[in-house]
């Protein structure tokens, strides 16, 4: 579940391939099939050049859909939604996905059914179709979060944290801590549900700068909002976080999974097949 930045919500639904979109003052209505092979779309990113990123389980497919060109899925570079490919190395389900600051699709993906002994850090190049993937940045090699920032990504999995230089194409911090979500507020300050905490890290210092507790515990997912801001969501609550004064409040008494906002600020969320707004 994503937002971009015209103010659009996408999502996708279960074991069809499917995507839906929400325009400002319409309704939500179902796009069509993604790519071609059988499955659902397990993650989503709406990267900074208004077009949608999206993994795919089964064999870890990548996609790309641009909304403001006309619905033609295909594998040529002018279809929309445009297949990549498989990330391969045994992968089947994506578990993060962002467009990079080096404008290079970056993905963590998990194996299944004993296809391959580990999970996969990865890079494609959309313009070249050339991939790489790594299987030991992290115990396990998954990297179940991402978030893109100016310069580095932000990523998690294995009980570590870390910021990868995607020019570099290596670690230049990292420290051992559970993660259940993260996300980069405007400034660069990247904010982490860490257990029952959030923390704060400081891009330009390579620290952290400070955590605090919070009212909603763990949050499985996080989304920035217009004002720079950054909400959260548990299976029981959300919580709105202000980096700027390192202070969580809680906003809501209904949780779920996954959170996207639009242009105005308006949350969005899922429990079950429902999708919730929250003004």
């Amino acid at each position: 579940l994503v937002g971009d930045r015209e103010g659009n919500i996408f999502g996708s639904t279960y074991i069809n391939q499917h995507m839906f979109g929400l325009r400002p003052g319409g309704h939500v209505r179902d796009l069509g099939k993604v790519i071609r092979a059988d499955g659902q779309v397990d993650s989503m990113h709406a990267g900074r050049d208004g077009r949608v990123y999206m993994g795919s389980y089964v064999r870890a497919h990548l996609s790309i859909y641009d909304p403001s060109l006309p619905w033609q899925p295909g594998t040529s570079p002018d279809s929309n939604p445009r297949e990549l490919g498989e990330v391969g190395h045994g992968q089947y389900r994506t578990c993060a996905i962002v467009l990079g600051p080096d404008d290079r699709v970056w993905v963590g993906t998990i194996p299944s059914y004993n296809s391959a002994p580990t999970g996969a850090f990865s890079v494609w190049d959309p313009a070249t179709g050339g991939h790489r993937s790594w299987l030991d940045l992290v115990p396990g090699g998954a990297v179940r979060q991402m978030a893109a920032g100016e310069r580095y990504l932000y990523c998690a999995g294995g009980g570590r944290f870390f910021a990868w230089d995607p020019v570099a194409e290596e670690k230049v911090h990292e420290v051992e801590m559970p993660v259940g979500s993260l996300a980069v507020a405007p400034g660069g300050t990247v904010v982490i549900s860490s257990g029952d905490e959030v923390r704060f890290f400081d891009a330009e210092t390579m620290e952290f700068a400070g955590a605090i507790r919070s009212p909603i515990g763990s949050m499985s997912h996080m989304a920035v909002t217009p004002d720079g801001n950054v909400c959260g969501i548990s299976s029981e609550a959300v919580a709105r976080i202000l980096p700027a004064s390192h202070e969580v409040e809680r906003i809501a008494d209904e949780g779920g999974r996954l959170i996207a906002s639009d242009a105005d600020g308006a949350l969005y969320f899922a429990r079950d097949a429902q999708l919730w707004r929250l003004r």
